[in-house]
Protein backbone atom coordinates (compact mmCIF):
# COMPACT_ATOMS: atom_id res chain seq x y z
CA UNK A 1 0.00 0.00 0.00
CA UNK A 2 1.47 3.07 -0.88
CA UNK A 3 1.35 5.71 1.84
CA UNK A 4 1.69 9.27 0.36
CA UNK A 5 3.47 11.47 3.03
CA UNK A 6 4.06 13.82 1.00
CA UNK A 7 0.60 14.64 0.33
CA UNK A 8 0.04 14.45 3.56
CA UNK A 9 2.17 17.41 4.24
CA UNK A 10 0.66 19.07 1.63
CA UNK A 11 -3.18 18.62 2.71
CA UNK A 12 -2.60 18.47 6.65
CA UNK A 13 -0.10 21.63 7.18
CA UNK A 14 -1.97 24.71 5.62
CA UNK A 15 -1.71 23.34 1.81
CA UNK A 16 -4.39 25.57 0.87
CA UNK A 17 -5.47 29.30 1.75
CA UNK A 18 -9.20 28.19 2.18
CA UNK A 19 -7.97 25.01 4.51
CA UNK A 20 -5.69 28.07 6.30
CA UNK A 21 -8.61 30.14 6.67
CA UNK A 22 -11.28 27.60 7.64
CA UNK A 23 -8.47 26.41 10.84
CA UNK A 24 -8.36 29.88 11.81
CA UNK A 25 -12.09 30.25 11.74
CA UNK A 26 -12.66 27.17 13.60
CA UNK A 27 -11.86 27.20 17.80
CA UNK A 28 -9.16 27.99 19.69
CA UNK A 29 -9.59 24.62 21.36
CA UNK A 30 -9.59 22.79 17.58
CA UNK A 31 -6.92 24.46 16.76
CA UNK A 32 -4.09 23.81 19.24
CA UNK A 33 -5.60 20.02 19.60
CA UNK A 34 -5.16 19.63 15.46
CA UNK A 35 -2.09 20.90 15.09
CA UNK A 36 -0.63 18.82 18.67
CA UNK A 37 -2.01 15.44 16.72
CA UNK A 38 -0.14 16.84 13.38
CA UNK A 39 3.02 16.86 15.57
CA UNK A 40 2.52 13.26 17.17
CA UNK A 41 1.33 11.83 13.79
CA UNK A 42 4.81 13.02 12.48
CA UNK A 43 6.91 11.12 14.94
CA UNK A 44 4.99 8.09 14.93
CA UNK A 45 3.09 8.87 18.02
CA UNK A 46 -0.19 7.54 15.89
CA UNK A 47 -2.35 6.09 19.26
CA UNK A 48 -2.57 9.64 20.67
CA UNK A 49 -3.21 11.05 17.09
CA UNK A 50 -5.53 9.22 16.44
CA UNK A 51 -7.55 10.60 19.75
CA UNK A 52 -6.37 14.16 19.38
CA UNK A 53 -7.89 14.09 15.31
CA UNK A 54 -10.98 12.26 16.78
CA UNK A 55 -11.42 14.86 19.51
CA UNK A 56 -11.36 17.60 16.56
CA UNK A 57 -13.58 15.55 15.08
CA UNK A 58 -16.20 16.01 18.15
CA UNK A 59 -15.58 19.84 18.48
CA UNK A 60 -16.43 19.85 13.77
CA UNK A 61 -17.46 16.40 12.81
CA UNK A 62 -17.25 18.21 8.83
CA UNK A 63 -13.51 18.16 9.33
CA UNK A 64 -11.79 16.69 6.26
CA UNK A 65 -8.67 17.00 7.14
CA UNK A 66 -8.84 15.18 10.05
CA UNK A 67 -10.77 12.51 8.59
CA UNK A 68 -8.06 11.66 6.02
CA UNK A 69 -5.41 11.91 8.76
CA UNK A 70 -7.36 9.03 10.41
CA UNK A 71 -7.22 7.61 7.50
CA UNK A 72 -3.64 7.85 6.72
CA UNK A 73 -2.76 6.72 10.01
CA UNK A 74 -5.45 3.51 9.78
CA UNK A 75 -3.22 2.48 6.72
CA UNK A 76 -0.04 2.63 7.87
CA UNK A 77 -1.52 0.38 10.80
CA UNK A 78 -2.70 -2.22 8.64
CA UNK A 79 -6.34 -1.30 8.96
CA UNK A 80 -7.47 -0.70 5.93
CA UNK A 81 -11.35 -1.24 6.68
CA UNK A 82 -10.73 2.31 8.79
CA UNK A 83 -8.53 3.75 6.29
CA UNK A 84 -11.40 3.38 3.62
CA UNK A 85 -14.23 4.78 5.87
CA UNK A 86 -12.44 8.17 6.95
CA UNK A 87 -11.05 8.37 3.24
CA UNK A 88 -14.50 8.27 1.79
CA UNK A 89 -15.66 10.67 4.65
CA UNK A 90 -13.23 13.26 3.45
CA UNK A 91 -13.52 13.35 -0.07
CA UNK A 92 -17.09 13.53 0.72
CA UNK A 93 -16.42 16.74 2.94
CA UNK A 94 -14.43 17.82 -0.01
CA UNK A 95 -15.67 17.56 -2.58
CA UNK A 96 -12.65 19.49 -5.20
CA UNK A 97 -10.34 17.97 -3.33
CA UNK A 98 -8.18 16.28 -5.90
CA UNK A 99 -5.90 14.14 -3.31
CA UNK A 100 -8.60 12.70 -1.38
CA UNK A 101 -10.25 10.88 -4.84
CA UNK A 102 -6.75 10.01 -5.72
CA UNK A 103 -6.04 8.56 -2.40
CA UNK A 104 -10.07 6.80 -2.75
CA UNK A 105 -8.74 5.24 -5.85
CA UNK A 106 -6.41 3.46 -4.77
CA UNK A 107 -7.75 2.47 -1.12
CA UNK A 108 -10.16 0.84 -3.57
CA UNK A 109 -7.93 -1.06 -5.55
CA UNK A 110 -5.79 -2.05 -2.95
CA UNK A 111 -9.21 -3.86 -1.29
CA UNK A 112 -9.76 -5.52 -4.03
CA UNK A 113 -12.94 -3.32 -5.38
CA UNK A 114 -11.69 -2.92 -8.82
CA UNK A 115 -14.73 -1.38 -10.07
CA UNK A 116 -15.04 1.58 -7.77
CA UNK A 117 -11.10 1.95 -7.84
CA UNK A 118 -11.78 2.30 -11.94
CA UNK A 119 -15.22 4.56 -11.35
CA UNK A 120 -13.30 6.79 -8.93
CA UNK A 121 -10.06 7.57 -11.46
CA UNK A 122 -12.38 7.93 -14.64
CA UNK A 123 -14.30 10.64 -12.76
CA UNK A 124 -10.98 12.19 -12.25
CA UNK A 125 -10.41 12.34 -15.74
CA UNK A 126 -13.38 14.14 -17.10
CA UNK A 127 -12.29 16.83 -14.86
CA UNK A 128 -8.34 16.04 -16.08
CA UNK A 129 -8.39 14.93 -19.00
CA UNK A 130 -4.98 15.61 -20.56
CA UNK A 131 -2.99 13.73 -17.49
CA UNK A 132 -2.47 10.42 -18.79
CA UNK A 133 -1.94 8.71 -15.34
CA UNK A 134 -5.35 8.70 -14.41
CA UNK A 135 -5.84 7.07 -17.16
CA UNK A 136 -3.37 4.47 -16.63
CA UNK A 137 -4.43 4.29 -13.11
CA UNK A 138 -8.06 3.37 -13.84
CA UNK A 139 -6.78 0.62 -16.89
CA UNK A 140 -4.93 -0.94 -14.22
CA UNK A 141 -8.09 -1.42 -11.99
CA UNK A 142 -9.91 -2.52 -14.98
CA UNK A 143 -6.95 -4.90 -16.10
CA UNK A 144 -6.94 -5.97 -11.92
CA UNK A 145 -10.63 -6.55 -11.86
CA UNK A 146 -10.21 -9.14 -15.13
CA UNK A 147 -11.92 -6.78 -17.46
CA UNK A 148 -9.45 -6.53 -20.14
CA UNK A 149 -11.95 -5.01 -22.63
CA UNK A 150 -12.62 -1.76 -20.57
CA UNK A 151 -8.69 -1.36 -19.46
CA UNK A 152 -8.12 -1.55 -23.28
CA UNK A 153 -11.15 1.17 -23.85
CA UNK A 154 -9.22 3.34 -21.31
CA UNK A 155 -5.98 3.18 -23.04
CA UNK A 156 -8.14 4.08 -26.92
CA UNK A 157 -9.65 7.04 -24.70
CA UNK A 158 -5.88 8.23 -23.47
CA UNK A 159 -4.82 7.74 -27.14
CA UNK A 160 -8.14 10.17 -28.34
CA UNK A 161 -7.29 12.74 -26.03
CA UNK A 162 -4.07 13.48 -26.38
CA UNK A 163 -2.25 11.62 -29.29
CA UNK A 164 -0.49 8.30 -29.53
CA UNK A 165 1.11 6.71 -26.61
CA UNK A 166 3.79 4.49 -26.58
CA UNK A 167 2.56 2.91 -23.32
CA UNK A 168 -1.00 2.82 -23.92
CA UNK A 169 0.16 0.95 -27.63
CA UNK A 170 2.34 -2.05 -25.04
CA UNK A 171 -0.28 -2.28 -22.85
CA UNK A 172 -3.25 -3.01 -25.33
CA UNK A 173 -0.25 -5.13 -27.19
CA UNK A 174 0.02 -7.24 -24.14
CA UNK A 175 -3.74 -7.65 -23.38
CA UNK A 176 -5.05 -8.20 -27.14
CA UNK A 177 -2.49 -10.96 -26.76
CA UNK A 178 -4.28 -12.39 -23.13
CA UNK A 179 -7.62 -12.48 -24.98
CA UNK A 180 -6.17 -14.38 -27.60
CA UNK A 181 -6.13 -11.31 -30.47
CA UNK A 182 -3.35 -11.42 -32.33
CA UNK A 183 -4.26 -9.82 -35.36
CA UNK A 184 -5.44 -6.32 -32.95
CA UNK A 185 -1.93 -6.84 -30.99
CA UNK A 186 -0.11 -7.33 -33.84
CA UNK A 187 -1.89 -3.76 -35.13
CA UNK A 188 -0.94 -1.91 -31.93
CA UNK A 189 2.69 -2.42 -32.50
CA UNK A 190 2.67 -1.69 -36.56
CA UNK A 191 0.11 1.53 -35.82
CA UNK A 192 2.92 3.11 -33.71
CA UNK A 193 5.91 2.23 -35.92
CA UNK A 194 4.13 4.06 -38.95
CA UNK A 195 4.59 6.94 -36.56
CA UNK A 196 8.08 6.21 -35.35
CA UNK A 197 9.63 3.54 -38.02
CA UNK A 198 12.70 2.55 -36.01
CA UNK A 199 11.39 2.90 -32.47
CA UNK A 200 13.98 -0.11 -31.57
CA UNK A 201 11.88 -0.98 -28.70
CA UNK A 202 8.88 -1.26 -30.48
CA UNK A 203 10.95 -3.41 -33.06
CA UNK A 204 12.01 -5.89 -30.45
CA UNK A 205 8.56 -6.14 -28.98
CA UNK A 206 7.23 -7.40 -32.38
CA UNK A 207 10.34 -9.89 -32.95
CA UNK A 208 9.62 -11.56 -29.47
CA UNK A 209 5.41 -11.59 -30.86
CA UNK A 210 6.33 -12.96 -34.13
CA UNK A 211 8.68 -15.20 -32.93
CA UNK A 212 6.34 -16.75 -29.91
CA UNK A 213 3.41 -16.66 -32.32
CA UNK A 214 5.01 -18.67 -35.18
CA UNK A 215 5.22 -16.01 -37.46
CA UNK A 216 8.58 -16.56 -38.33
CA UNK A 217 8.73 -15.11 -41.53
CA UNK A 218 7.88 -11.76 -40.19
CA UNK A 219 9.86 -11.99 -37.16
CA UNK A 220 13.31 -12.83 -38.65
CA UNK A 221 12.62 -9.77 -41.08
CA UNK A 222 12.06 -7.08 -37.88
CA UNK A 223 15.34 -9.06 -36.49
CA UNK A 224 17.35 -7.83 -39.33
CA UNK A 225 15.94 -4.68 -38.76
CA UNK A 226 17.13 -4.36 -35.49
CA UNK A 227 20.58 -5.28 -35.82
CA UNK A 228 21.27 -3.09 -38.51
CA UNK A 229 19.70 -0.19 -36.44
CA UNK A 230 22.01 -1.45 -33.34
CA UNK A 231 25.00 -3.17 -34.79
CA UNK A 232 25.93 -3.72 -31.40
CA UNK A 233 23.12 -5.91 -30.54
CA UNK A 234 24.99 -9.28 -29.83
CA UNK A 235 21.90 -11.29 -28.94
CA UNK A 236 20.24 -10.06 -31.95
CA UNK A 237 22.88 -10.99 -34.14
CA UNK A 238 23.31 -14.60 -32.06
CA UNK A 239 19.30 -15.08 -32.79
CA UNK A 240 19.18 -14.36 -36.13
CA UNK A 241 22.08 -16.47 -36.94
CA UNK A 242 20.04 -19.23 -35.62
CA UNK A 243 17.49 -18.81 -38.39
CA UNK A 244 19.73 -18.54 -40.92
Amino acid sequence: MRISIFISVLLLVSCKTQSNQLILEKSELYTRTFHEALRHKMSGNYERALELFNKCLKEDPKDDASHFAIAQISLIQGNLELAKTHTILASQRDLDNLYYQIELGYMYREMGEFEEGATIFEKIILEHPSNPNYYFEAAICWERGGKLSKAIQVMNNLEASTGTNIEAKLKKHQWFKVENKLKEAEKELTSYLEKDRWNQYIIATLVDFYLSTGQIKKGIEQLKTLVELDPKNGRGFLLLAQFE
